[in-house]
């Protein structure tokens, strides 16, 4: 039985505000998945429309829209059903006490569902970066993910200032010119 219709709303703000007030309590794991599959619904029928332009051509400038796949995350299905943006780890650490302090199965089931859910959006997130769908860079700082690379020192540490190799004698005799000058005091 599903909880949350997928076609209804255009706005998760709209669905936010029309649900906010009336906390969701799923019984059972089996609900609380089915609620975000609801989510992953409405999110492929609502796409976003982007306004791109025409780059080359006789049509050049002009405007014409592009569908763009809406991004899932943690707080978009928190909003879509009407909980605040944390309700997912605030659920997630209730459900990890309940487990740890009395071995309650409905908990771990529940874990297992918020896991599935976490693991679900950062595939998605990263298919979405890999094909285009989503800019990458944003993808990796909404996953927390950094680039280690050293392009620039090569891991060692940079040491003292600028330098500047001149390779043109005129040049150089024209630097040199240059440090004599003695500067006036204003």
């Amino acid at each position: 039985m599903r909880t949350y219709d997928p076609q209804e709303g255009t706005e998760l703000w709209d669905l936010y505000t029309k649900r906010v007030g009336t906390p969701p309590i799923f019984t059972k794991p089996s609900e609380f998945q089915q609620a975000f599959n609801d989510y992953v619904e409405w999110s492929r029928n609502h796409p976003i429309l982007c306004k791109e332009y025409v780059k080359s051509g006789p049509r050049a400038g002009e405007p014409y829209e592009v569908e763009r796949k809406n991004l899932i995350t943690e707080a978009g299905f928190c909003f879509f059903i009407g909980a605040n943006s944390n309700y997912i780890q605030d659920r997630a650490n209730a459900f990890t006490k309940d487990w740890e302090e009395e071995k309650d199965e409905i908990a771990l089931g529940f874990l297992k569902v918020v896991n599935d859910i976490r693991k679900f959006i950062a595939e998605d997130m990263d298919r979405g970066a890999v094909s285009g769908q989503y800019d990458a860079m944003y993808v990796a700082r909404l996953r927390g993910l950094r680039d280690q690379r050293d392009v620039t020192t090569a891991g060692e540490k940079i040491q003292g200032g600028l330098s500047v190799s001149v390779l043109n004698h005129e040049t150089v005799n024209n630097i040199q010119k240059l440090k004599t000058l003695k500067r006036k005091p204003k």
